[in-house]
């Protein structure tokens, strides 16, 4: 009995694992989200600090536009569901498909990635949600999708 529930546990956690990891690929939200990716090299960075906190009390909004947010500090990598309280998801290696994200130079960046999987914006100072939400609802996939909401 004790060895079928050791089993059932290595299991579950692989499946846990595994579906951390294809969540970690960029190319599993093309045309279903859009990504936001936060990069930083220090927890400490003050942009990176006000970067979150101009996600908090957003997330109805941010679903709205299926915006999937992804923080990065220096090597590892995490998704973020719930932009209120970030220390859900376990941090990951970050796989070589994420490395164009990321600056080293930059001690912070923004990316934002579109549904079709092109960059539509990287900036290396905090992007304030009201110009992210006017960037994002010009889009020509945002407007069909407000109209289609009608």
């Amino acid at each position: 009995m004790k060895n079928i529930f050791i089993k059932t546990i290595s299991m579950m956690m692989c499946i846990s694992i595994s579906t951390q990891f294809m969540a970690q690929h960029i190319a599993n939200h093309q045309w279903k989200n859009r990504v936001l990716v936060v990069y930083t090299l220090d927890f400490g960075t003050i942009e990176y600090i006000n970067q979150f906190n101009e996600f908090k009390d957003k997330d109805e909004a941010l679903q709205d536009r299926k915006l999937i947010l992804y923080e990065i500090v220096k090597d590892s990598i995490r998704m973020v569901s719930n932009h209120n309280s970030r220390d859900e998801s376990p941090w990951l290696p970050l796989h070589k498909k994420w490395a164009q994200y990321t600056n080293k130079k930059d001690k912070f960046q923004i990316t934002l990635i579109g549904l079709d999987g092109g960059i539509k914006l990287k900036q290396s100072n905090v992007l304030k949600t009201e110009e992210l939400f006017r960037i994002i609802d010009s889009m020509p996939m945002r407007r069909a999708e407000m109209r289609n909401k009608r």
